[in-house]
């Protein structure tokens, strides 16, 4: 997305992506009339609209992922089309209020003609981009490249009839293909963009406004955390938005506490070469009674069984509370031993450096192995 890539030619698929993305942004969860709660997208609605752009970016963003991601891809295809032709806010506020003068059929035919425009033509986009994503499992009659094409030429049309549609016309009159992207498109736009302005109301929409946000500023969110929403299980999003943001919340607090274990083993690491590399001519007099080998099993072996918890979808809230309390029990432990030995073990260390798998290490250095205690706790509450 960032401009140093040197972006030539970004695809029909990816093009047609950006184009959703701007037309969501520039219509937000309303229809024709933003003021208007009658317009409003049902927030099962406005989900399924997310999902799939979601789940279209993972697959975009690294093909590879796609045999991990179609059936996430098959499920916003099906879904998406039936909850916006569902919802009460589907069709203009125009076809409320039709001809008198036309009878009963054709007043539920032209009803029926604008409901079906599903969201102003997003929800049919969004529609053809997953199908060309997932191909024959969506329909064998067709190939990709005919959902391609048709979802390309679709994405042009979006939001006719609605009041962004103006403003959708000129950012893509304005720009080129390479930089038709929405870092492009948000220049000078993010404060008059509504749907911003509704996420920050509720705090089930926080993960999306962060997402969304993301792309806004050129720097779209970690993909392994995208996928991992993407790939949250079906019967989850159907629950609706709260059920989701349950569940990435869990997945946020897993995620933050793999990023202080990694933190807290490269810091493990770091000291013990610092240890070995103390040496020379001279080598220091080591703290002979300080509780290395005894204390490094103590410490390793919960991380390890937080480690394996936290690759399970479903951690156990028992084996994580259990390696929380041998953690800072064996934290406890280091400051104990640091504080019978008194200035000395403080002068020692900083002259010649405690042993790394010491307790006397982590109290003299705890920040980062209460940074894991800190986030393990995080995670328990969550699940």
């Amino acid at each position: 997305m960032n401009e140093e890539h040197g972006v030539k030619h970004l695809g029909r698929l990816r093009l047609t992506w950006e184009h959703v993305f701007a037309a969501i942004v520039l219509s937000g969860p309303y229809r024709a009339e933003a003021a208007s709660n009658d317009l409003r997208l049902a927030p099962h609605t406005l989900l399924s609209v997310l999902r799939s752009q979601l789940t279209a970016w993972t697959i975009l963003a690294e093909p590879s992922d796609r045999e991990q991601l179609v059936d996430a891809a098959h499920d916003c295809a099906q879904d998406l089309p039936v909850a916006l032709e569902h919802d009460h806010a589907s069709a203009p506020r125009s076809a409320a209020h039709l001809d008198k003068q036309l009878n009963a059929m054709e007043r539920a035919e032209l009803y029926a003609e604008a409901k079906n425009r599903l969201f102003f033509g997003i929800g049919d986009t969004m529609a053809f981009l997953l199908a060309s994503l997932v191909g024959d499992k969506f329909s064998p009659g067709l190939d990709n490249s005919t959902f391609t094409e048709v979802a390309f030429n679709a994405s042009f049309e979006i939001l006719a009839g609605h009041p962004a549609r103006e403003n959708f016309i000129a950012w893509i009159d304005a720009e080129e293909e390479s930089h038709r992207t929405i870092r492009h498109f948000a220049r000078g736009r993010q404060n008059g963009l509504g749907l911003l302005y509704y996420f920050g109301t509720e705090k089930r929409w926080s993960f999306w406004r962060s997402w969304c946000q993301s792309f806004l500023d050129g720097a779209p969110l970690d993909l392994s955390l995208q996928r991992q929403v993407a790939m949250i299980k079906n019967p989850i999003w159907q629950a609706g938005p709260d059920a989701v943001a349950e569940e990435i919340e869990k997945i946020l607090a897993k995620q933050n506490l793999e990023d202080r274990i990694k933190e807290l083993e490269a810091e493990l690491k770091r000291a013990t070469v610092d240890r070995h590399g103390i040496g020379g001519n001279l080598p220091p007099t080591p703290l002979e009674d300080a509780p290395i080998a005894k204390e490094l099993v103590i410490i390793w072996q919960p991380l390890e069984d937080i480690k394996g918890e936290i690759a399970r979808d479903d951690p156990d809230p028992i084996v994580l509370q259990k390696s929380i309390e041998l953690l800072v029990a064996a934290l406890q432990k280091g400051f104990s031993w640091c504080l019978a030995k008194g200035d000395l073990i403080v002068e020692t260390a900083i002259k010649w450096a405690i042993p790394a798998g010491g307790t006397g290490y982590f109290a003299l250095n705890p920040e980062k192995l209460e940074a894991v205690i800190d986030a393990a706790k995080k995670l328990l509450v969550v699940l």
